[in-house]
């Protein structure tokens, strides 16, 4: 492919960006997977994101062989510790992988930020945000704050 062709597409900015528009809880006795019910409009998020199907999947469009994934978080109610990470496919196991481990903050609301790596993809690959907590008996689970512009979910395609 001649120079200005790769300097034209490289210039060419693909992704998706989505958000909460609902609050959700995440049960103490089991992993979630937030979910994002509302889509930036000045991206184009078709074939990357459904809100209406697997509402909780950045999924890999054709002719993609690379991303980078963004994720940011705003969790109440936080647990003595909880973890949140960026899954493939629902696995937690690949080079690049963003997670975080955190321990209670004595504030009301945790920020959580996290980046992956450019990474190689197939298409059809999906991704999702997964937190999972240690709660004691009877608490109210952890809150993924819909307050925007704190809790979205991102994707960029690089080539």
């Amino acid at each position: 492919m001649p120079i200005a062709k790769r300097v034209a597409r490289a210039r060419k900015f693909r992704g998706a960006l989505v958000c909460k528009t609902v609050p959700q809880t995440i049960d103490r006795t089991s992993d979630g997977y937030v979910t994002f019910e509302a889509e930036d409009p000045s991206y184009d998020c078709v074939g990357i994101h459904d809100r209406n199907t697997n509402n909780s999947r950045l999924t890999v469009p054709n002719e993609t062989r690379r991303v980078r994934l963004t994720a940011n978080l705003c969790l109440a109610n936080a647990a003595d510790f909880y973890r949140a990470e960026i899954q493939k496919n629902r696995a937690a196991s690949f080079f690049g992988l963003p997670r975080v481990n955190i321990s209670k903050s004595p504030d009301v609301r945790t920020v959580v930020n996290m980046v992956s790596a450019p990474l190689v993809v197939t298409p059809g690959d999906y991704f999702e945000v997964k937190v999972s907590t240690n709660l004691p008996p009877n608490a109210p689970g952890v809150v993924v704050d819909s307050t925007w512009p704190d809790t979205w979910f991102a994707m960029e395609l690089l080539d």
